[in-house]
This record gives C-alpha cells, structure tokens and sequence, in this order.
C-alpha cells in the first residue's frame, strides 16, 4: 500500500533533517552573505555563489551584496579532510565555540566532518534567539542561566526561535569531474540552507542529495528539494517543540506535493 501524501513527507523531513539534540529546525532568518575561497576558477566559483543565491531569493531570504560580512564559508581543494583540518587549525571557534550549547550536531560529527572522505562536507553552527528583540542565548557550562522575558504566553508559540548563525562547506574537487555546475550548486544550497543530515542515505527519494550516489541521473534540485526547503521557510520558526515543528513542516511539504500533482 502506497504513502499518503502526509506520511511520505513526515518520513522524508525526518530523514533528510538534522537540528542539534533538543533543538528545533533552524533556517536564514537574517541576510545571508556568500563567500567562496580557494580551488574554482574566478568564473566557477561566481556561478556557484549566484544559483546559490538564486535558490536563497526563491525563499525570500536576503542575500546581501559585495563587502558583506560572510556568514557562509565555501572552500574547495583537493584533499577534503585536509582542509577542513587546516580550517580548524586556524580557526578554530568557526567550528568549536559552541560546542556545549546545542548549537552544532557535536564531536562525533565534529570529526567525521575533519576525517571523512565525502565530495563534499559542511559544518553549520546554530543560535537560540528571542524575536522580540534579536537576543542571542549563549549560556556557558556553570554561569547562571540566562532570563528570558516571556510575551504572550503559548502552547503552540516558543519565545525562542533557531537561526542558522553560519555554515562551512568543504567542496573536495578531484571528486567533482562530471558533476556539472548547476547540480554541485543545488546540492550546496541544500546543505547551506538547511540543516541536512550528512549521514542520510537518500537512495530511495527523489533529491540532489543522492548527487554522488553511483549511477545517480539527478541533475538539479528535485522538486521534493525544492518543496522541502518551501515548507521549511513558510512554517514559522517559533513553534513550542521540535516534534511540533517536524510536523508543520511535514504538513506544509504535504500541501506542496499536492498542488504540484494538481493538473
């Protein structure tokens, strides 16, 4: 027996999504300012920062100009776990700052990330921040904790919502022959804007995510990507829990599917 709509996106959002333990899906909620260095040619790497971009405005996200202070790091070279070892090296509180707060998916991800040999690998940090006033929560092991004023009081609303604060993206080159331009950028604009399981086996679903799966004929973002990040970005930030959040998400992807069945 087949899936409903509803069950085959709750299945798919619970398996490509990765927020930290006890943390809600984050997402952009502020400018997002692109930086690529190192590995492309000029010409490639401006083609993967503007679809990338492209696929940011489709959201609604800003996307801010030249001179902007970058919030997502793409490298290139030819040894992957090389470096993003060196990355770390030189600056580490890109990636260790904030290990303690839920804000990344931690050291066992911290060191596949360093060690592994994917084509391509990304880090993203998170931040609880209270709308009302844009006020990050940061609380180290053994301070007091922080008080949050509470506003409207809600079973359904948090005070708190998660933004993704940055995103490192390690792109191994050697292992991008054949891969085109449009395909690699989509495949990076999935992980940059969400928070993608790196861990996900997507064989199985229709996604850009299986763009380095032997035999894989997926060439830009499908349309479950794409309906995917929709949902994400028209569900808000600020629901009570994260099994609650999965669920509006799920829903939302489910209204997606449908109106893309509609003739």
């Amino acid at each position: 027996m087949g899936q409903t709509p509803e069950e085959a996106s709750t299945r798919f959002v619970e398996h490509v999504s990765a927020p930290p333990l006890g943390t809600r899906l984050a997402r952009w909620n502020d400018g997002l300012c692109l930086s690529m260095r190192g590995g492309f040619p000029a010409a490639l790497a401006q083609g993967l920062i503007d679809r990338i971009a492209m696929r940011a405005v489709e959201l609604d996200i800003d996307v801010e100009g030249p001179g902007c202070r970058p919030n997502v790091f793409l490298y290139a070279g030819n040894d992957g776990a090389q470096l993003a070892q060196n990355l770390m090296a030189r600056d580490p509180k890109l990636f260790q700052k904030h290990m303690h707060f839920g804000q990344d998916l931690g050291r066992e991800a911290l060191n596949t990330f360093l060690t592994s040999d994917a084509p391509v690998r990304w880090w993203q940090v998170t931040f609880p921040i209270v709308p009302s006033t844009g006020f990050v929560i940061s609380d180290p092991p053994g301070d007091d904790p922080q008080t949050i004023a509470v506003h409207g009081a809600s079973r359904v609303r948090s005070n708190i919502r998660y933004d993704l604060a940055w995103s490192v993206v390690v792109i191994e080159t050697p292992q991008m022959r054949g891969v085109s331009l449009d395909a690699l950028s989509d495949y990076v604009a999935m992980v940059v804007l969400a928070q993608i399981d790196p861990s996900a086996d997507m064989r199985g679903y229709d996604s850009i995510l299986n763009l380095f799966v032997p035999g894989n004929e997926q060439r830009v973002a499908s349309q479950w990507d794409l309906d995917y990040l929709t949902a994400l970005y028209r569900t808000s930030p600020d629901l009570m829990s994260p099994d609650q959040q999965t669920r509006w998400v799920a829903q939302r992807l489910a209204r997606e599917r449908r109106e893309d069945e509609q003739p």
